[in-house]
């Protein structure tokens, strides 16, 4: 039988050790910023002014991001921005379409 107080078989003289040492200077690692690249990639795709749908997506992408982001604890600037240039474009562009299909169902182009 063991004694618990001596201290666990230490291995041979000359054999790796289970866990080596971390080396020196080892960099910390990042803490995680849940949807970070989902707000940049939101506001990316709000930029495209001449595609109705892929603005919709960026403010939806937006949208979730932000809720994932403030879930965390976290602000998520690109999610904001993205979900107003969504809001402001998609306006516009609904705007601009009225606008057009009055001008073309009137007979003035």
């Amino acid at each position: 039988m063991t004694d618990p107080q001596l201290p666990a078989a230490l291995p041979p003289p000359g054999a790796p050790s289970a866990n080596p040492p971390a080396p020196y200077g080892a960099p910390p690692v990042p803490a995680t910023f849940p949807g970070k690249t989902m707000g940049i990639v939101a506001f990316i795709l709000s930029l495209f002014i001449t595609f109705f749908f892929i603005q919709t997506v960026g403010l939806v992408l937006g949208i979730v991001a932000l809720v994932k982001s403030r879930k965390a604890g976290h602000s998520n600037g690109w999610a904001l921005a993205a979900i107003i240039t969504s809001a402001v474009l998609l306006v516009i562009t609904i705007i601009v379409a009225i606008l057009i299909g009055m001008a073309l169902g009137s007979g003035r182009w």
